[in-house]
């Protein structure tokens, strides 16, 4: 019956097997082990909600987790790649393919990650450093850290109607995002400070309840016009 799991940067442990058995945990949190190499398969954990593995620098390979997930931080993991995630028709099971650089292959006996992860909130990848890629986002996501990836563009941003964060800080390889920012309603923060190859930020259609921008560090030559539209902009 245990619900929550917190071994946050017990800086000797490497291994958690023993840990496969807690299927009713809601709250993982290995932040900080920084001598652990191997996650467990989590996707039968029905009730756990949130996973913690910030800072777990030798985990190299995105974590196996559940549709109900909600909260994800790898934050400073040596995560290198998204893997395609196909849904059996069979028996509703999903594998894993970590050769790939997305979340899914879209065919006829799959189904696509924003399905799959539709309750993800919180998605945290940010200063994974060997991260090139990310291809399809969940669509529910209220916060989406990207910042110090070798990520050079974005996938559409259409979908994500409820993302109220995007933080891009230090992306310095990033040169170009999304046009039509405009479609994401809810956005009030969006971070592109450091990302000195961004150039241009001019037909982005920015968001008009934008709250929060950051521009410094960035290659832009003139601040656009349409800023002037943004009234809800307090920084």
């Amino acid at each position: 019956m245990l619900k929550r799991i917190k071994l946050c940067h017990s800086r000797q442990l490497v291994d958690i097997q023993e840990l496969q058995n807690a299927l009713n945990v809601e709250v993982l949190d290995l932040q900080g082990c920084t001598r652990l190499q191997r996650f467990i398969d989590t996707s039968r954990f029905h009730h756990l909600r949130v996973i913690n593995l910030s800072g777990c620098t030798k985990i190299k390979s995105f974590p196996k987790v559940p549709p109900n997930i909600e909260e994800l931080y790898l934050k400073q993991t040596g995560i290198r790649s998204i893997p395609s995630v196909t849904l059996s028709s069979k028996d509703n099971s999903f594998t894993y393919d970590h050769g790939g650089h997305k979340f899914l292959d879209m065919d006829d006996s799959s189904e696509s990650i924003m399905v799959y992860l539709e309750n993800l909130k919180v998605l945290d990848l940010s200063h994974c450093v060997d991260l090139e890629d990310i291809q399809v986002i969940p669509k529910n996501l209220n916060k989406l850290y990207l910042g110090g990836t070798s990520i050079q563009e974005l996938p559409s941003l259409v979908h994500l109607s409820e993302l109220v964060v995007l933080d891009l800080e230090n992306c310095v390889q990033l040169q170009k995002i999304p046009l039509r920012l405009s479609t994401l309603t809810s956005l009030t923060v969006l971070n592109l400070s450091g990302c000195s190859e961004l150039e241009d930020i001019g037909d982005l259609n920015l968001p008009r309840n934008l709250e929060e921008l950051y521009l410094a560090g960035t290659a832009i030559q003139e601040v656009p016009s349409s800023i002037k539209y943004l009234s809800e902009l307090a920084y």
